[in-house]
């Protein structure tokens, strides 16, 4: 509900849509959780949370060529200092999901 309020006002942040495209996984929506997600992508293109949601959402539709994409980008920025030093165990876990996909010999 803050977030449909905030939609009515002003443009969404990054985060907001990150959780509006997770709205749309869990609707199995996962068009729309991609558009979603390169929306915010738009505003905030170094986002590593972003980036690895676009990759599984790539994964879940089975369009393995973005989803490796996507991790690869996802991937390089988790490679620099100051974004490993802020990684939580959440992110962690995504990461490790990013280079699954990247090293998957079916891509």
């Amino acid at each position: 509900m803050l977030i449909g309020q905030r939609l009515a006002i002003q443009e969404p942040t990054p985060t907001e849509l990150g959780q509006l495209s997770k709205a749309a996984v869990m609707a199995k929506d996962l068009n729309l959780a991609r558009s979603i997600i390169q929306k915010a992508l738009e505003s905030d293109p170094k986002s590593l949370p972003l980036n690895v949601y676009l990759a599984e959402i790539e994964f879940g539709i089975g369009n393995m060529k973005a989803a490796k994409l996507a991790a690869e980008n996802a991937l390089e920025l988790a490679s620099k200092p100051q974004l490993r030093l802020r990684l939580s165990g959440q992110l962690a876990k995504f990461v490790s999901i990013a280079e699954r996909i990247r090293n998957d010999s079916d891509f």
